[in-house]
């Protein structure tokens, strides 16, 4: 309790949490939130229950990564109290959780303040990757007890025609399990290290999939009436993030495993899995649209609704993320054998919006509900498009857009790098990669030299790449960052690795990519 911020700071942190994580997370019932929190901070209000309290804290630490230049002006704080506060309340919340002394009991509102810590916690870069997982594994193992993947089962429904049940705590639970389900489809097919398998089997799944509806639309009784995806509501970001989850799943369910590291072989099933993509793209709601048009004829919902603007955003980041991944394995094959050409022009195309995406985030729009650069998903996504980028030049270095590339790989980069105070160790993590990609390129150059004849080692030419590209970043402290030789460092690193690219062969930057393996724990 002594934790809890103040009555006026508490209702300014439920607000903008509201507005900021809400829209592309969509688990709350708003109304219902808002209460808890304003009632529980009243003075005159008993003390909170103990699931009460986790949803407090869950909340209040979700507001506290989110901030904003406008939540710090309201509240008279510092980004450095900000980082303070989401350390405190990520904490509390968490202690909750783990207290052995007295478990946290089974409710529908200790759940989704599990599902909103977990999803704080594997978008934040200060919570380690493992304890993110950790609070997944804590939301499926209360669901099991609360009996959520049998919610719509015949016998529950049979159940609830005799006696009816909270159509808000319903729907809160479909939410908190189909949220749970996204998740664990979009990591199958994420570039991550946890790609490759899923957990949750549809078939088995007696779980019905929330409404599009608005929550002020939500009662406890009655009928509540569904509305088709092409209508905005507080729900929609939530069945396209799900939509996507969908075809990630169907994917791995086509393609040759994963695992074994080797291409699907029957090229046809790649293009068909792109047409769902891009139909998917296609098919979307104007509102949801990213070209001029249709962005106009949006324009006054997207006043009304302006979240709108940037779930559209990363809505459209984590498809053509996919569709990178999809034709990865067959963008170096496009160069010796025409029939991959299809996979070259697409990854490129795709590789090229994610960086406009990111560009796009830094719109003033988009900064009053979100702050990018503190997220871990962005960086990955964008560190793969510019090595995509990279890839296509190392096999194109005489072209005429060849310096251009350059530049936006770099400019990919920088733009991570202006957050630099902002995010760590999101920074870290980048120029941690790039040390490896650069340890790759001279364990190659080593190897090379050693195995092959002076004619075909002269062929090779990585010479160019001078030692200082290999130090160690433990021996760069923080204070060095901030007087400047870590931006300085992470300059010349970008630098010389693009000035390596054109000297790779097709088989280097084949064992470049197998080794560029970009595992949340490498961010830790």
């Amino acid at each position: 309790m002594s934790n809890l911020p103040p009555a006026h700071q508490a209702h300014l942190l439920c607000e903008h949490f509201v507005d900021t994580i809400q829209p592309t997370f969509g688990v709350l019932h708003v109304p219902s939130t808002r209460s808890l929190v304003y009632s529980s901070v009243d003075s005159d209000k008993e003390v909170p229950q103990i699931d009460e309290l986790l949803m407090l804290f869950s909340i209040f630490a979700g507001a506290a990564l989110a901030w904003t230049d406008e939540l710090l002006h309201k509240l008279e704080a510092t980004k450095e109290n900000a980082v303070s506060a989401f350390d405190c309340y990520f904490h509390s919340a968490l202690s909750i959780i783990e207290e052995p002394c007295t478990p946290l009991p089974p409710s529908v509102t200790a759940v989704s303040a599990i599902s909103t810590l977990a999803h704080v916690a594997i978008n934040s870069d200060d919570v380690f990757p493992a304890k993110a997982l950790d609070l997944r594994s804590r939301c499926y193992n209360m669901c099991r007890e609360m009996m959520i993947h049998r919610l719509d089962s015949p016998a529950a429904q049979k159940e609830r025609d005799v006696s009816p049940a909270n159509n808000i705590e319903l729907e809160v639970q479909r939410r908190v399990w189909w949220n749970m389900v996204a998740s664990d489809w979009l990591t199958s097919f994420s570039g991550s290290s946890q790609e490759g398998i899923y957990t949750f089997i549809p078939r088995l799944l007696r779980v019905k999939q929330p409404c599009n509806v608005d929550d002020v639309a939500l009662t406890i009784s009655g009928d509540i009436h569904d509305l088709p995806i092409s209508v905005p509501t507080d729900m929609t970001f939530f069945f396209l993030r799900l939509r996507t989850a969908e075809i990630s799943r169907e994917i791995i369910d086509t393609i040759t495993p994963l695992a074994d590291d080797t291409p699907e072989e029957d090229y046809e099933v790649i293009l068909q899995l792109d047409r769902k993509l891009q139909n998917f793209i296609k098919g979307l709601p104007d509102f949801c649209k990213l070209d001029p048009e249709s962005m106009q004829k949006s324009k006054e919902i997207c006043e009304l609704r302006p979240f709108i603007y940037w779930q559209r955003i990363s809505l459209h980041l984590g498809i053509h993320a996919r569709i990178c991944r999809l034709h990865r394995p067959y963008h170096l094959a496009a160069y010796s054998d025409l029939r991959y050409s299809y996979s070259r022009t697409t990854i490129l195309t795709s590789a090229y919006k994610i960086l406009e995406l990111r560009r796009m985030m830094d719109d003033p729009v988009a900064k009053l509900h979100f702050r990018p650069e503190r997220y871990l998903v962005i960086f990955l996504h964008v560190t793969s498009a510019a090595v995509a980028l990279a890839v296509d030049l190392s096999h194109n270095p005489d072209a005429p857009d060849a310096e251009a590339i350059k530049e936006k790989v770099k400019g990919a980069y920088e733009t991570l790098n202006k957050s630099r105070k902002n995010a760590e160790s999101l920074i870290r993590g980048i120029e941690k990669n790039m040390e490896q990609v650069m340890g790759t390129l001279q364990k190659q150059r080593t190897n090379a030299m050693k195995s092959a004849s002076p004619a075909a080692t002269s062929s090779a030419n990585l010479d160019s790449v001078p030692e200082s590209a290999f130090t160690d970043m433990n021996d760069i402290t923080v204070g060095m960052q901030e007087d400047g030789f870590g931006d300085e460092h992470s300059h010349q690193l970008w630098s010389d690795f693009l000035a390596a690219v054109p000297d790779l062969e097709e088989f280097q930057w084949t064992s470049l990519l197998q080794d560029l393996d970009f595992d949340p724990s490498n961010f830790s």
